[in-house]
């Protein structure tokens, strides 16, 4: 079992979030991407610019 734990922004974390990729490969090449979809995804909902 693979997994990856993050969060973000670096300075101030609002997000935290934990990947466990079951039968996956290594957690840097499996969980970590989906973790970084995650966050990203998450960051430009709710810190995008409104008009």
């Amino acid at each position: 079992m693979r997994y990856f734990i993050s969060f973000a922004p670096a300075d101030n974390p609002e997000i935290a979030i934990a990947v466990i990729a079951e039968n996956g490969g290594h957690g840097g090449s499996v969980a970590a991407p989906i973790a970084g979809k995650v966050i990203k995804q998450y960051l430009k909902i709710y810190h995008s610019e409104q008009p």
